[in-house]
């Protein structure tokens, strides 16, 4: 059981660990999550691109109508969801050194090192262990890309249930 006086000791570190009080502290801390730029919003000529194809028209409706019909609505978010997954992949591709193909970007990661590890005994090796280590860039862009690709997905099964209900023939 923690002692009383552990518990005022406690009570007095979380009193210094309150996150920056100053404004150009909290303008500094408010740009962490957006240093590698992975997390950014897709590029809105990607998102136009994405729902031209998605509606299957050459002309966008106005922004307002996105609001306002559910349809134009669940569009926008899959051709969001299209643009960012795009988005990633290419970075990914980039980051492997491939710019320009994203064949195979489930594995494409740069590679930084590797350690090797021998498991001997009584003189004769047992195992060994290859560990390879990657770029931190490299992995947080694959996690990215696991998140948005779940993101889309449920996306277009909310785009296919509105189609549904709307009786749009498939």
């Amino acid at each position: 059981m923690t002692s009383a006086r552990q518990v005022a000791a406690n009570r007095r570190n979380a009193q210094r660990s309150t996150g920056p009080r100053s404004a150009s502290g909290k303008a500094r801390a408010s740009g962490n999550a957006r240093r590698h730029g992975l997390t950014a919003a897709p590029a809105p000529e990607a998102v136009q691109r994405w729902l031209t194809v998605i509606l299957d028209r050459t002309e966008l409706p106005a922004a307002a109508a996105f609001r306002e019909e559910e349809g134009l609505s669940r569009a926008l978010v899959l051709a969001r969801a299209e643009a960012r997954v795009a988005g990633l992949e290419a970075r990914l591709a980039a980051l492997a050194g491939g710019a320009g193909h994203a064949p195979g970007v489930e594995d494409a990661m740069v590679l930084v090192g590797r350690k090797v590890t021998e498991t001997w005994i009584d003189g004769q090796l047992v195992e060994t262990r290859v560990r390879e280590k990657h770029a931190p860039e490299s992995e947080l862009a694959r996690r990215y890309l696991r998140e948005a690709r779940g993101a889309r997905k449920r996306a277009f099964r909310g785009w296919v249930d509105w189609l549904r209900q709307a009786g749009v023939p498939a």
